[in-house]
């Protein structure tokens, strides 16, 4: 989880309709992870364990949920993911947007657009031409999509 995924900013209100209608091209109700710096999750989270694979919903703290709209559901809870501390890319990426933020997780789902889970790099260039998403980081390659200043992009 992480590695073939569409990460996105939680704190963006309409960030989960840009998604479900635009990119990920499904049903407007269905929720979106957040992926949790393991530490930080019991702040942002009612879960006492971690959870690595999106394996359950739970409660986001009530005065949490209107700093982090795109991935609480209607009933308040989230498909949590906590990032633990070994060393990784998914790692190194939330730190570094809780730095520049203040919100220790992002928006995380799977890297598909109606089709199965990108698996070569093949496929993760067709998806992303034939969506709107706006940036595709693959190994050390950054891709921008037209329309998008890259100079935005600042260190990614």
């Amino acid at each position: 989880l992480g590695h073939r995924s569409l990460l996105a900013d939680p704190r963006d209100p309409g960030m989960a309709d840009r998604l479900n209608l635009s990119i990920k091209r499904r049903e407007p109700w269905r929720p979106f992870a957040p992926a949790v710096l393991e530490e930080h999750a019991p702040r942002w989270f009612t879960s006492p364990r971690p959870s690595p694979f999106m394996s359950f919903a739970v409660p986001v703290r009530p005065e949490m949920r209107p700093r982090i709209p795109a991935v609480v559901a209607p009933d308040g809870s989230a498909r949590l993911q906590t990032v633990g501390p070994s060393p990784g890319c998914l790692r190194r990426l939330i730190g570094h947007f809780h730095r520049e933020t203040g919100v220790p997780l992002v928006l995380n789902t799977s890297f598909n657009v109606r089709e199965p889970t990108v698996c070569a790099p093949d496929d993760a260039v067709r998806t992303f031409l034939g969506s709107e998403i706006d940036l595709l980081f693959l190994g050390p390659y950054v891709a921008v999509s037209r329309g998008r200043d890259p100079r935005a992009l600042g260190d990614a």
